[in-house]
């Protein structure tokens, strides 16, 4: 006799509370995750005078390979412990963890320390992920788990819907909101946990629940043995390493050099070892020590499953991790805001479109400041930060970070014969006995040879965007010739540092980041518009004027004027 199939309805009422838990949960942490992931690349790479990080594209690329990759990886350790330990237990150190690190996030405001932030939330994500679906595994069976998995789904949807669009209205407000909505999201989360989810596992409180040695070994032998984990993750490993581009590890020679020889070695080293010795041992048999086992794969066909799997999201996490910058330098947002604008000024709210596409009013004046200051030699009205007194240990990890741009300056094939010779003196300068540091100098010297080699870190690198100009494929040869010509009329004798063609495309693609989108033209016709002398200024713009000196003044930490 068939057994009768149920209805959709029937099937959507056959699920307990702890699955429409679960799911509720899954809603909010991916408005957490993609709140924050949908704008980070925007975060990392912005201005720092906008609240943004202002770390480089390749900083950014290096720290959303490093944490996803630690993020995917993790899983398979922190589901094994779930098992072990209880669901509830692990839900609420996730959550703890999200809570803290998601804060953080808008706190820390170095590489080091952002970094280390970022791999927290990556910790906590590891561990909430293979509970809550474990959960829906467990309280579905074969009648209704794949409606069951498809409803979860759709809230991992939803939930990636609403996020950004949350993060990206508060961050018209302030960066520090969206890192406050994250934290909130998860505490949300935090107190469903602790008031309506009911654990479905078993193996914590029962007789026999493993060893945490037990849950490890489990773990490993999912793909194979340690061996193989080993062999394959130590490759995994210098990929990230590589990245951070240390004098001692770089991809070309060290990365490329040292995974073929890692490979080698491991195969050679099983060819010494006795068949089917990486075998899992039947109860009673002898185990051998790790390392005098062959590597074995225990399922290929999943390996192969998972190495397919992450080809695709490398893919997929391209619309967090490149289009939103792409968006913001290539393309021409101006018809979706002038869109926006006309549709909350018909339903009465004109002030909305701000959440849209926040201008930095303040910013964007002070970057158009400091061109005509030095086309018109004029000191700024805010002098520049001072320096710190410096340490022997400051000193000597400022040597270290300009030795390591000279470098990789020294590797540039735009650099000309002369900038060359230049960089080679600047590091025999900063180096001696063998790149041993200069450790005879007293602090004064060491500071003036670092200063005078950033110097010309800063001037080589400015020489070979010069050298890149003619090859940019945004400017033709005419817009080249324009930008000389404007540059004529826009710098006085006075300049003493008068503006090149490389000024003006720099500060258009600037000013870009607080969402103005302006031609190097453009702006350099705007430029020749600003008279000597001006006879009387409008409230409303020397209040924006007065804000942009207050926003420099706040960063050095000094005070601030009254506004009118």
């Amino acid at each position: 006799m068939t057994e009768t199939k149920r209805g959709f309805i029937a099937t959507i009422k056959s699920y307990p509370s702890t699955f429409w838990v679960a799911n509720t949960m899954e809603i909010f942490e991916r408005m957490a995750w993609y709140g924050f992931f949908a704008v980070s690349s925007l975060y990392i790479t912005g201005p720092t005078e906008t609240g943004g990080l202002g770390f480089t594209s390749e900083e950014r690329g290096l720290l959303q390979a490093i944490v996803p990759f630690f993020l995917y990886l993790f899983p398979v350790v922190t589901g094994a412990l779930a098992d072990r330990y209880g669901y509830k237990k692990m839900f609420i150190i996730a959550y703890l963890g999200m809570i803290v690190s998601y804060y953080a996030l808008g706190q820390f405001k170095t590489f080091p320390t952002f970094l280390g932030a970022f791999m927290l939330v990556a910790v906590a994500a590891a561990i909430f992920k293979p509970v809550v679906v474990g959960t829906v595994a467990r309280v579905t069976d074969e009648s209704n788990s794949a409606i069951g998995f498809g409803v979860f789904y759709m809230m991992v949807n939803i939930g990636g819907l609403f996020g950004p669009f949350v993060a990206g209205a508060v961050r018209g407000i302030s960066w520090n909101y969206v890192f406050i909505a994250c934290s909130a999201w998860a505490a949300v989360n935090l107190l469903i946990v602790l008031i309506f989810y009911k654990d479905p596992s078993t193996e914590a409180g029962s007789a026999e629940a493993r060893t945490l040695q037990k849950v490890l070994d489990d773990t490993v032998e999912v793909l194979g043995n340690l061996r193989f984990f080993i062999a394959v993750m130590v490759p995994l490993l210098a990929i990230v390493l590589a990245g951070f581009e240390f004098d001692w590890f770089l991809f070309w020679p060290h990365f490329v050099v040292f995974v073929p020889c890692w490979i080698a070695l491991n195969f050679l080293w099983d060819m010494l070892l006795p068949a089917g010795s990486g075998r899992p041992v039947s109860k009673g048999g002898t185990r051998r020590p790790f390392f005098l086992k062959r590597m074995y794969c225990s399922n290929w066909r999943f390996a192969l499953f998972l190495l397919i799997m992450s080809g695709f999201w490398t893919s997929f996490q391209q619309i967090f991790i490149s289009m939103p910058e792409y968006i913001r330098d290539y393309t021409n947002t101006k018809p979706m805001v002038d869109l926006g604008r006309k549709a909350f000024t018909a339903i009465g709210k004109p002030h909305w479109i701000s959440a849209l596409a926040a201008i930095e009013e303040t910013e964007l004046l002070g970057e158009f400041d400091g061109l005509m200051r030095n086309a018109r030699g004029i000191d700024s009205m805010v002098p520049a930060k001072p320096k710190k007194t410096p340490t022997k240990e400051s000193l000597s990890e400022k040597r270290r970070s300009v030795l390591k741009d000279l470098r990789k300056l020294e590797n540039d094939e735009n650099l000309q014969e002369s900038g060359l010779k230049k960089i080679e003196s600047t590091i025999a300068s900063l180096t001696k006995d063998d790149d041993k540091p200069v450790k005879e100098a007293s602090i004064s010297e060491m500071e003036s040879l670092i200063d005078e080699a950033s110097k010309v870190v800063e001037s080589t690198k400015r020489s070979i965007r010069i050298e890149k100009l003619p090859k940019d494929p945004s400017l033709t040869k005419n817009d080249l010739e324009t930008l000389r010509l404007l540059l004529d009329e826009i710098n006085t004798q006075n300049a003493t540092s008068p503006l090149e063609v490389v000024d003006l495309v720099e500060s258009a693609r600037t000013i870009l980041q607080y969402k103005v989108r302006i031609q190097p033209t453009e702006l350099g016709e705007l430029m020749t518009k600003i008279p000597q002398r001006t006879e009387s200024v409008a409230d409303g713009d020397l209040d924006t004027a007065v804000k942009t000196i207050n926003a420099r003044l706040k960063l050095l930490g000094k005070p601030e004027f009254e506004e009118a």
